[in-house]
Parts: C-alpha cells; sequence; structure tokens
C-alpha cells in the first residue's frame, strides 16, 4: 500500500519555508519521502511512504520541522515586543 499527502501552512512570507527547507534532504529514503515547497502565500510539505512505518518516519520528521519553527518564531517575536 501506498500512502500520500500533503499539509499546508498560511506562510505569506516564505520564512516558515526558509527555515525548514534544509531539513527535506534529511529525511530522503527509499520508502519514504518528504517535498517542501512555497506556493503563493503557503508552504506544503507533500509525503509519500510505501508503508505504516515510513508514513509515520515522515510525519515526525514533519512534525518535528514544524515544532522547532513554530518554537524559533516565538521566540523572535518575544524579542520584538
Amino acid at each position: 500500500m501506498r500512502y500520500e499527502g500533503e499539509i499546508t501552512l498560511k506562510d505569506e512570507k516564505g520564512e516558515a519555508f526558509r527555515a525548514i527547507k534544509g531539513e527535506e534532504t534529511n529525511i530522503k529514503g527509499s520508502r519514504a519521502l518528504l517535498k517542501i515547497i512555497h506556493q503563493g502565500e503557503n508552504t506544503k510539505i507533500r509525503f509519500s511512504a510505501g508503508d505504516a512505518t515510513s508514513l509515520r518516519a515522515a510525519l515526525d520528521s514533519a512534525y518535528k520541522m514544524l515544532a522547532v519553527y513554530e518554537k524559533i518564531s516565538g521566540l523572535v517575536a518575544d524579542e520584538l515586543k
């Protein structure tokens, strides 16, 4: 079975895209792939996996990238106050 999906983030300035784009190459594998693109006002994380285990690994990687971005952007916002 093949799993595919997409997570869309509202990202008008492309900040999330620039923050997480470099991580894309670290999670490519023979069983799973994450692709990160910026399209219009959105950043999209597309994933595909060959089995449930690799799907979980791909989604965990996406979650970790987003969690780090969220923390960093919160810290920057606090500094600007």
